[in-house]
């Protein structure tokens, strides 16, 4: 057997997957992903530890998980950690620990059952194929659709390199991306360690993004696994400051909030990755956000 198709059992003997999770009022999604997550083929001998940070929800979740998967390692956020601060809180203590393997985690996926086996074996494959760290995402469908929910994403206009959008896996092989969104994510011990924790600077999104383009420039690559590791619906909404009937004052309080486009967090990532272009990168959201004060969305 070739160095770049190595035996799917053989992958066992080296591999401790640490796997990273951030949830919040979501307890029946939770406890469905974790049971999927428990679910998973594994290469022979390899070990699960999992590192969910319950961010001070009101439905349970906390508890629900503690009663049914009392290996989990549970974090209790204090209720403003959102998604890159709780995700921050579970991979910041599992980076402390001896794994081989880091995987982040959505608590509303559901995993096909060889999604984690087929991730890491394409992390051997890309390894030994590239000769360089690789990280791997594995893309999600929309359960009801079958359309293309989550993946890695690249950039499609020369003129505007920040503007992205999903690609979709190919059924056959790993496709090469620019970066990703963090639903499920694979990323091997070297670089994890390399790389760091999630920027202290995001609070809910562009984390994900960061750490891929960041990623790139410490020279790994960014596949997206063949096929589909899982199901995932679209968590999108039209913006709510684009509807009509709002101040021009409540439109940027309300993108400013954390699930917005808070200006902190635009303009650290803005100025991290665009150079140049980083002061219109910067603008754009809110130019929107003024123009939907006067071509507001009608619903």
């Amino acid at each position: 057997m070739s160095p770049a198709d190595p035996d799917h059992r053989s992958l066992g003997a080296m591999t401790d997957i640490a796997v990273c999770m951030a949830a919040y009022n979501r307890r029946d999604r939770t406890l469905a992903c974790l049971a999927s997550l428990f679910a998973a083929e594994l290469p022979d001998g390899a070990r699960l530890t999992v590192y969910l940070l319950d961010d001070n929800s009101t439905d349970g979740t906390g508890e629900a998980v503690a009663g049914a998967y009392p290996q989990v390692k549970l974090l209790h956020g204090d209720g403003a950690c959102y998604w890159a601060g709780g995700m921050r809180r579970a991979y910041g203590a599992a980076l402390e620990g001896p794994h081989s393997h880091f995987v982040w985690l959505n608590d509303d996926v559901e995993l096909s059952p060889d999604a984690l086996a087929k991730l890491l074996r394409q992390s051997s494959q890309l390894r030994a194929q590239t000769g360089g760290e690789v990280i791997v995402v594995g893309a999600m469908m929309d359960p009801a659709t079958g359309a293309t929910t989550y993946s890695g994403l690249v950039s499609y206009s020369r003129i505007r390199p920040w503007k992205l959008k999903r690609r979709h896996p190919d059924p056959e092989q790993a496709v090469p991306c620019d970066t990703l969104n963090g639903n499920l994510v694979l990323i091997p011990r070297a670089l994890a360690l390399r790389l760091g924790n999630i920027a202290a600077q995001y609070t809910h999104a562009f984390g994900d993004i960061d750490y891929g383009y960041r990623a790139r420039r410490a020279g790994a690559s960014l596949w997206i696994a063949p096929g589909y590791a899982g199901s995932c619906a679209a968590n999108v909404s039209r913006p709510r400051w684009k509807r009509a009937g709002l101040s021009m004052a409540q439109r940027f309080s309300m993108i400013n909030s954390p699930l917005g486009v808070p200006v902190k967090d635009q303009l650290f990532y803005a100025f991290r990755h665009f150079g140049l272009a980083a002061p219109f990168v910067f603008v754009e959201p809110y130019v929107s956000v003024a123009a939907a004060h006067f071509w507001p969305e009608r619903t």
